[in-house]
């Protein structure tokens, strides 16, 4: 789609990469910024199960597609360079880079490598994407797939918001690919596309931030656009060893209890878009109980 660009990330995604770059395809964006690699620096930089050989052929095979690693640096490294957390070259204000400062200070080096690295992903799209109309941009998490009909909202009416971000509701699967619920995850914003404006900062965790005045405003509450398309992400996780690993990543902690005991809502093969429904007639997950 034009004017669209995807920023997604991965590391040890075997299960999914093959899945979740097939979506990337369908939905068609104008320039892809892939990040493999991994932003805690306690552990290996790179994917060691063939994700990143997969992302690495799926590139080359691309002329609007980029693959780059994880920013990792130290906490002062990033004190004295703010200008690592700018999406192009403005100047930062004096309140910015003081909220900026208090931000690196308080969050854990993972989620400042993050915003690094997106900070950097969408200076690459920035670079690429030199067009006078309107720039929209989504993250991308492996396991975050889209319905159809959202897929070509993307593709068809993301033009003709006039809002700054899109929002849609999401259906969290924990268990099984028939049964779901939306209470899981009440940020409606979340890796929906949002416009590119002059000036964007990205602060710790991921927050994308433009310029007003003298200082820096955050935008995932406001000017929202919301669709009537619901959209899939998929909470499954082949071995405890990988569910392990996601959850000792920086300070990311399993979520409560009370977040997924549901209420759910059953659903069957014919609700997913075809990517799923590809993976289930394929057995993937009959293994989930």
């Amino acid at each position: 789609m034009s004017n669209l660009a995807v920023m997604a990330t991965y590391w040890n995604e075997a299960d999914w990469i093959e899945s979740s770059l097939k979506q990337i395809s369908s939905i068609e964006p104008e320039f892809i910024v892939i990040c493999e690699g991994n932003f805690d620096p306690r552990f290996n930089l790179h994917s060691n199960d063939g994700t990143k050989e997969i992302i690495d052929s799926w590139v080359n095979k691309r002329e609007n597609a980029l693959v780059i690693s994880p920013v990792r640096k130290q906490k002062k490294e990033y004190l004295l360079k703010p200008h690592l957390f700018q999406t192009d070259q403005d100047s930062l204000p004096f309140k910015s880079i003081l909220r900026l400062s208090q931000s690196i200070l308080r969050n854990h080096l993972y989620r400042i490598n993050q915003a690094a690295t997106f900070a950097k992903m969408a200076r690459l799209i920035n670079l690429k994407m030199n067009t006078n109309k309107p720039k929209w941009l989504m993250t991308y998490d492996a396991d975050q797939f889209y319905s159809d009909a959202l897929i070509n909202f993307f593709k068809k009416s993301l033009n003709k918001v006039h809002g700054f971000q899109t929002c849609a509701l999401e259906k969290t699967f924990f268990h099984n690919f028939s049964e779901y619920t939306t209470s899981y995850e009440q940020r409606r914003w979340n890796n929906m596309p949002f416009r590119f404006e002059p000036g964007m900062t990205v602060f710790p965790t991921r927050h994308f931030s433009y310029k007003r005045g003298k200082s820096h405003i955050f935008t995932y509450k406001e000017n929202l656009y919301e669709t009537h398309h619901q959209y899939m992400h998929y909470k499954f996780r082949k071995s405890s060893e990988r569910d392990y690993m996601t959850y000792n990543l920086g300070d990311r902690k399993p979520p409560e209890e009370e977040r997924v005991s549901g209420p759910y809502e059953k659903c069957t093969k014919k609700d997913h878009n075809e990517i799923i429904q590809s993976l289930i007639s394929n057995g993937w997950g009959k293994d989930y109980k």
